[in-house]
């Protein structure tokens, strides 16, 4: 079969729902603040079920960390009032049992049943966040040695 033929076919939604199912990244589908979906990956990271997402007494800001709702609710304003807005961000989340997360999301905005729904990709870069601040704390430090170092002081990379 060649690729063209493949590009002819209808998609096969079980096939479909598998990859996505399958991915190592949350993946999601918000309409009016509501989740229409999301796969296995989001529910383990966040530690939550589509039926406790869409209980009436949710918003999806039970999972936005207080010191990112103010980042949030900015870009919610600038995409109803229609204001392009950068699709790749990071924001400290909060899991269902409470913890903090810094995730990051590429997201689309998609005609959906006459509105506009948001299809996001969502990682979890916490560990990655750790490692580079850490890096960062040991590129200061070894400057503040050689910064305060009388004699000459030179880094052979080997």
């Amino acid at each position: 079969m060649e690729d063209k033929d493949l590009l002819k076919q209808e998609p096969d939604e079980n096939l479909f729902l598998s990859i996505v199912e399958q991915s190592q990244d949350a993946i999601y589908i918000l309409f009016e603040g509501k989740f229409e979906y999301f796969n296995r990956k989001f529910s383990e990271i966040f530690q939550i079920t589509l039926v406790e997402a869409n209980s009436p007494d949710f918003s999806m800001f039970n999972l936005v960390a207080p010191e990112s709702r103010h980042f949030i609710e900015e870009r919610l304003k600038k995409i109803a009032q229609g204001e392009p807005v950068e699709p790749h961000y990071d924001f400290i989340a909060l899991t269902m049992d409470g913890r903090k997360i810094v995730v990051e999301v590429s997201v689309s905005y998609v005609p959906y049943r006459g509105g506009t729904a948001s299809y996001g990709i969502l990682r979890d870069v916490t560990a990655r966040k750790r490692i580079e601040e850490k890096l960062q704390e040991t590129k200061h430090q070894q400057k503040a040695i050689l910064d305060n170092i009388p004699d000459i002081a030179w880094l052979k990379d080997r």
